[in-house]
């Protein structure tokens, strides 16, 4: 039995500011980069083996469960998730001004078993399970300021991934407003049972289950 529970936030904000009168004021003469960036890997193998001899049956079973909880955001202004606030965010850039949000999550999980029998019944089982919540969200707060002249370039991921789920970039000017995420999952279970007695029962039992749900979103205001 092995059990893997990941919860995880990862952040990067410019926060708005709890003054109405005197907003966070950014003016940058170059570029404004707000990134969030995630990344999981995982990987988990067991092997269960059950030999029985004389009359007794033979039994084994694996189970793997991975729950992966993760939040990965990119903003400025203000927090839809947090308390209000009177102030907001002014961003003056002569460069550009990027935010991005990018969650990679890979996730191996396999089990095995086999269970013998020499003279009675063998069952063996293997259930591997993988829940995946994901939220990757990069957004703009309401109200908020953003002036971005473009007078230099900024690298952003492009949303183009290779097989390996690594991502491309390309270069822009100006505003950039992004989110990405990629998930990569590889389930197996073999469940093996057998019995030399022809008059018995060898029974096997192979389940995996994968469970995603989540959103990848770039916002601006409400």
């Amino acid at each position: 039995l092995y059990v893997t529970v990941l919860t995880k936030d990862t952040e990067a904000a410019i926060l708005a500011s709890t003054d109405g009168g005197n907003p966070t004021d950014i003016v940058a003469g170059g570029n404004v980069i707000v990134d969030a960036d995630s990344s999981e890997d995982l990987f988990t193998l067991t092997i269960n083996l059950g030999i029985a001899g004389e009359d007794a049956p033979a039994g084994a079973g694996g189970l793997v469960v991975h729950w992966i909880d993760t939040d990965t955001r990119a903003f400025a202004g203000r927090d839809p998730q947090a308390a209000p606030v009177a102030g907001n965010v002014v961003l003056d850039a002569d460069g550009s001004v990027a935010i991005a949000a990018d969650s990679t999550t890979k996730d191996d999980a396999a089990a095995g078993s086999a269970a013998v029998s020499v003279e009675n019944d063998g069952y063996g089982a293997s259930v591997v399970v993988v829940v995946d919540l994901d939220d990757t969200l990069a957004f703009v707060g309401d109200g908020a300021a953003v002036t971005a002249l473009g007078n230099k370039a900024v690298d952003i991921r492009n949303g183009v991934h290779d097989g390996d789920g690594n991502q491309g970039t390309q270069s822009a000017r100006g505003f950039a407003l992004g989110a990405s995420s990629f998930e990569d999952h590889f389930l197996l279970a073999i469940g093996a049972a057998g019995t030399i007695e022809a008059d018995k029962t060898g029974l096997g039992l192979s389940v995996t289950v994968d469970v995603n749900k989540g959103k990848t979103q770039a916002t601006l205001g409400s």
